[in-house]
């Protein structure tokens, strides 16, 4: 991002987006520079594509690819995706640890789905200041 962009914005969203960018980490730390004090950044991942194992690890390989698991469309009427994506995966340390490591207040929003058994994560950071 332009270097005049440096505490701009006062809030940024990244839905589906960090874990198709192979250096995560330097996206979020951008963000978080050019969030001015006080600003949020709110970003969410695709529930299965985190892998609580991989602890602060991040996994990301851009010759290979993997297609959606057919999971992701048991309650739709679509069908499977033919398209292979980037298999990028990160464990959920992982993007605490980003938001730390640009100074950034880290916490998250957790959303338990009671008819789908599945608890969907948003991480919100917020750069501190007025």
């Amino acid at each position: 991002m332009p270097d005049g962009w440096t505490n701009r914005f006062g809030a940024a969203i990244a839905l589906c987006v960090l874990d198709y960018v192979p250096d995560a980490a330097r996206a979020v730390a951008e963000i978080g520079r050019t969030l001015r004090p006080g600003g949020t950044f709110l970003y969410w991942i695709q529930p299965y594509r985190i892998q609580e194992s991989l602890g602060e690890a991040t996994v990301v390989l851009k010759r290979e690819g993997y297609r959606d698991p057919p999971s992701a469309y048991v309650n739709r009427k679509e069908e499977q995706k033919d398209y292979l994506i980037s298999d990028c995966r990160f464990g959920s340390a992982a993007m605490v640890k980003w938001a730390c490591n640009a100074a950034l207040e880290s916490s998250e929003i957790r959303i338990l789905d009671h008819l789908g058994d599945l608890t969907t994560t948003f991480y919100v950071v917020r750069k501190p200041g007025t």
